[in-house]
């Protein structure tokens, strides 16, 4: 599914709106997110100008005849650059995005993607929770590479912005609001364009549909929601799913809050959309560690380090975890069948979460990335550059025989439960059958998969709306 090209051409004179809502409400016209929080009367005032931006960068960006792209990544190609810059300060660390366009006029579809640089930095804002200048001073680093890839005389008039993600949804908001705080100051005195929401924590709703909409631009399926691909997301603090689902009566068994809609023009999808705090790859080896203690954190030991004792670690395993800023010891102990202990302790953690089953509301294809798409490597299921393509029995065949291997993996000491909780939450979280199938893929057309393509259209048009900087030419 990941390579296909037979879909067919669609007239993008079709493409005339985009636009996010509830499916019990009135419509919600946004920017180009997603966010309920963001809806305000300003905005509304500025309908016909907010489309006027959407429909012109999707209509520039969108090859109907390739399969998204209007012109192979890496090539010379004539224009004006153009670029955009995201900032994803996720839980386990920071990476930053700078798409690379070139702005052709006259022509109907002027914008070009041409490239993205993604340089990553660990670990993340979060693991600073106690000194947020060293959380800011972390992506120095990241800034610097911003201006090493974009020409100096583009700099004020490219959009910067910093979206976090779960590790600051996951501190108190006091913390969290001191690190935003110093990370806005030294942002401030780069020299790219910024407005006063340019650096926020991101709504979990917002990272599902953003990873939706970059999945099927690189995939060219934006404008058939019915030929679309679902996007699974696994990140260290939490996990998104989001998926066009079949028909509206399907959307009347969803519960309230998870359906969205998205309008293309002629294409109306109804979106099933929801993130789940805590129940990131990271988050959730914490909670089995935890639960594998009765759910009782030990006593500290010293400079605050805690002790686990677990049966989803190798029996003659003795190390030390970092998360979140704090120091686990962790230690494996022995058991008659580690795999079915590990299982249990897996499934009972994503059961306590309340996760909403797919069955019968999911029944297109799934990509599957970010930590799915790691582990799924590290397990030999796909080649760690060209990905692949993997069952859900075939996750849980490789959790077995990691959980059953005796010895102890001083390099993946983790791979056991880290794949046992996976195959739980595809399983008893999500619903599905073991011989679902799932494409793993950690870029398309060169592009990172993730949510920040889909993010940089919201940077654009709030761009747009503070400036009249190049990157805002309709």
């Amino acid at each position: 599914p990941g390579n296909r090209t037979d879909h067919e051409s669609t007239d993008s004179s079709e493409l005339t709106l985009f636009s996010f809502g509830t499916m019990r409400q009135a419509m919600y016209t946004f920017s180009l997110t997603p966010r309920l929080q963001s809806i305000r009367s300003r905005r509304l005032l500025c309908y016909a100008g907010a489309l006027a931006t959407v429909v012109m960068l999707l209509l520039c960006l969108y090859n109907l005849t390739n399969g998204g792209l209007t012109h192979p990544l890496n090539e010379q190609y004539p224009g004006e650059p153009r670029y955009g810059i995201i900032l994803d300060a996720g839980s386990t660390g920071s990476r930053v995005h700078v798409f690379e366009f070139r702005y052709q006029r006259g022509r109907k579809q002027p914008y070009v993607l041409i490239n993205e640089l993604f340089q990553q930095v660990r670990p993340g804002l979060s693991a600073f929770a106690r000194d947020p200048r060293r959380a800011a001073a972390s992506l120095a680093d990241l800034i610097d590479a911003c201006k090493r890839r974009i020409p100096a005389h583009y700099w004020t008039s490219t959009p910067l912005a910093l979206k976090a993600t779960a590790g600051l949804r996951l501190l108190k908001p006091e913390t969290s609001a001191r690190i935003l705080s110093e990370v806005r100051q030294l942002l401030a005195k780069s020299p790219f364009a910024m407005d006063r929401d340019s650096v926020a924590i991101m709504d979990g709703l917002d990272e599902g549909i953003f990873s939706w909409v970059t999945l099927n631009f690189l995939n060219g399926q934006l404008a058939k929601p019915e030929d679309s691909y679902g996007a699974l997301d696994l990140g260290g603090g939490s996990t998104q799913v989001t998926f066009a689902l079949p028909s509206a009566n399907v959307a009347s068994a969803v519960p309230a809050g998870f359906v969205k809609r998205l309008s293309l023009g002629g294409a109306d999808a109804r979106l099933y959309s929801h993130s789940y705090l805590g129940l990131g790859l990271m988050s959730a080896r914490l909670a089995i560690l935890q639960l594998s203690s009765q759910g009782k954190l030990p006593s500290s030991g010293a400079g605050g380090s805690k002790q686990f004792v677990t049966a989803c670690l190798p029996s003659n395993y003795t190390g030390q975890w970092e998360h979140g800023g704090i120091l686990y010891n962790v230690t494996g102990s022995a058991s008659p069948d580690p795999y079915a202990a590990c299982r249990r302790l897996a499934i009972g953690v994503v059961r306590s979460a309340g996760v909403h089953q797919l069955t019968g509301l999911a029944t297109g294809r799934f990509y599957a990335f970010s930590y799915f798409y790691d582990r799924a490597a590290d397990a030999g299921l796909i080649g760690a550059k060209e990905g692949g393509e993997v069952t859900l029995a075939d996750i849980a065949n490789a959790a077995k025989a990691a959980c059953n291997r005796r010895n102890s993996d001083s390099k993946q000491p983790f791979h056991c439960l880290d794949l046992c909780y996976q195959a739980a939450l595809l399983t008893e979280g999500y619903g599905f059958a073991p011989s679902s199938k799932f494409v793993m893929r950690k870029k398309i057309r060169n592009v990172e998969l993730s949510w920040a393509l889909g993010a940089v259209f919201d940077v654009f048009y709030n761009h747009a709306n503070n400036s009249s900087g190049p990157a805002t030419t309709n």
